[in-house]
């Protein structure tokens, strides 16, 4: 027997991934509000004081020259000294916008370098008196002071707004070092691939007698074989996945064989239950389900649930969870089913687990989070998912929010009308979704946590339990109690990802020829993307 299957996936690469946590823009140094919410950003802030604190030590090293030549000399020279009084002029001065431009930020690096600038005060004080003293040494050695302290605040600082700062890149050995820390911020620079999605549709098919269904033995482990490339078989030598077996480079099973070669004797063990062979439907290589570091948790807010990984330094948590559109997240004991079924559209409960993902061009296999579920529509099992790097493991003061508000909607649409293809699908998609949530799709959606409550991605409250989630204030994210947004407390950054956005489903496909399956699959490829 023969059984058609369907699948489409697709790579989201994003060319703004580092905006919201980057260096002000050249052509606007000044701008302090580089996403233009209203709301000057810590990062900018942090930057302007790095340049600041740039031009003091130029001023500083400049102080330190002119205090080297005028103590070779003897007798007092007020002439002398004044090209001396001048540079402590313009350290103060700088120092003073230092201070002004680090307290409208609040983390803590921002407050060390603010205590600095006022030890800093004092030593160019003490300086000045030790010229007007002519005490050349004692001047030199607290001019030396201030060097060595604006260049560790400028290390500080430097530090703070890379993308791995006070964040150790995770990697599967637990080892990553500094060289391949600053390759995977140098991608992560450059247009990254930051997610996948895929869907599958497999026919709703039994075995005549109750002697099985292929809903019942496509298990959450076997599909998600299937996705990751992984050929294997049960105890009876059935093969259920299906494709590549070479997962992430840094955790790769042992084999140096051929993909093609593997998987064909991967099959020819046992053709009883052959599903397809070469899969490669995602351009990412992706793990098994595996601890990355952290844990999963869930929140609840006023629209629903809300899925976030801990950053890799917290206790370690659920590396898989399993979670219903109604009712608590849990984690199972294994991935052997899918959980009871819910709504019109039987739909399961979503498997969320911690991946490894190695995006194309990218050196290394990076964290990230992988879900799935399955719904039935049109007599066909509709498996529908993606992935997406976990934030919370990049960048400081981040968090990736996987949001469930309700229900997935699968809107069945036609490939072929009258023989033809093919159907406007804008069109079939403006007439079936109701909902603002709905009608943003499967959308990514990267930004401040404020921005993305102004722009109704967020809810107020679930943007403040996500604000204190990302600040590692837990309390409030689990109290319920609101935490505050951006503002005078700093920002937090927050990648969007819906889990129940609307289907497409191409409901009348069988009667059509392959070319126009195709056409129909293009023409709705372009039209959700």
């Amino acid at each position: 027997m023969e059984l058609e299957a369907w699948v489409t996936s697709v790579a989201l690469r994003d060319e703004d991934y580092n905006t919201p946590r980057s260096n002000r823009s050249a052509a606007r140094p000044d701008d302090l509000d580089s996403d233009a919410d209203g709301v000057e950003d810590e990062a900018d802030v942090r930057n302007a004081a790095v340049e600041l604190e740039t031009q003091l030590l130029g001023q500083t090293n400049e102080a330190a020259e002119a205090i080297s030549k005028r103590s070779a000399r003897t007798g007092r020279n007020p002439e002398t000294n004044k090209p001396i009084t001048e540079r402590f002029e313009e350290m103060m001065g700088t120092i003073d916008r230092i201070q002004a431009t680090l307290e409208r930020c609040s983390n803590d690096v921002c407050v060390t370098v603010l205590k600095n600038a006022d030890h800093r005060t004092k030593l160019v004080q003490q300086a000045q008196r030790h010229v007007g003293d002519e005490e050349w040494d004692q001047a030199a050695t607290a001019v030396d002071e201030v060097r060595d302290i604006v260049e560790g605040d400028i290390e500080r600082l430097e530090d703070y707004n890379s993308p791995r700062s006070n964040r150790s890149i995770a990697a599967p050995d637990g080892v990553r070092t500094d060289d391949e820390a600053d390759e995977i911020v140098r991608y992560l620079d450059d247009a990254p691939v930051v997610a996948g999605r895929f869907t599958v549709c497999l026919p709703d098919a039994d075995v005549p007698g109750g002697n099985g269904s292929l809903a019942a033995e496509v298990t959450p482990q076997r599909f998600i074989d299937y996705l990751t490339g992984r050929a294997a078989a049960d105890s009876d030598g059935n093969v259920y996945a299906w494709g590549s077996t070479h997962p992430p480079s840094a955790v790769a099973e042992d084999s140096d064989e051929d993909d093609d070669t593997v998987c064909s004797e991967a099959v020819n063990s046992s053709v009883a239950n052959e599903i397809l062979c070469k899969s490669n439907h995602l351009e990412a290589d992706i793990s098994g389900p595996v601890v990355t570091g952290g844990g999963l948790r869930t929140l609840r807010t006023d629209v629903g649930v809300t899925v976030v990984n801990d950053p890799p330094e917290a206790a370690v948590g659920p590396s898989v969870l399993v979670c219903p559109v109604d009712g608590e997240a849990y984690e199972p004991s294994d991935l052997s089913g899918w959980g009871s079924e819910s709504g019109a559209r039987s739909e399961t409960p979503t498997v969320v687990c911690q991946v490894w993902v190695q995006p194309p061009e990218c050196p290394y296999p990076l964290p990230a989070l992988l879900y799935v579920k399955r719904c039935r529509s049109d007599e066909q099992l509709v498996y529908t998912g993606g992935w997406v790097l976990d934030d919370a493991a990049l960048y400081p003061d981040s968090v990736t929010a996987l949001t469930i508000a309700g229900g997935t909607q699968v809107v069945g649409v036609e490939a072929v009308v009258d023989g033809e293809c093919c159907l406007d699908y804008n069109d079939a998609l403006s007439r079936s979704l109701s909902t603002e949530r709905a009608r943003r799709g499967a959308r990514l959606d990267l930004g401040s946590v404020s921005s993305l409550v102004e722009a109704r991605v967020l809810s107020e409250d679930g943007g403040g339990k996500l604000y204190a989630w990302g600040r590692n204030d837990y309390s409030k994210a689990d109290s319920g109690t609101n935490g505050e947004t951006d503002g005078a407390h700093g920002e937090v950054t927050v990648l969007h990802c819906p889990l129940d956005a609307p289907i497409l489903h191409l409901v009348n496909a069988g009667r059509a020829s392959n070319e126009v399956k195709f056409k129909a699959g293009a023409e709705l490829s372009k039209s959700i993307n």
